[in-house]
């Protein structure tokens, strides 16, 4: 079972992949029955910009 901290987290990163993949079926043209396919590319996306930051933090071994 999820915590709700766990919770509020993976609903605002169901939300993040929802407006991505809405605004990809925009930019296609709102194309019918594709809906599976802008989620996954939104989920990669979102994906690739959070590792992304996660590679601009400190590194915290770095001060031992």
């Amino acid at each position: 079972m999820l915590s709700s901290k766990q919770d509020r987290e993976q609903s605002a990163l169901e939300t993040r992949i929802r407006e991505r993949a809405y605004q990809i079926w925009q930019a296609q043209g709102c194309p019918d029955n594709r809906e599976s396919e802008h989620w996954d590319m939104a989920s990669e996306l979102i994906a690739i910009e959070d590792n992304y930051r996660d590679t601009l933090k400190p590194n915290p071994i770095e001060d031992y």
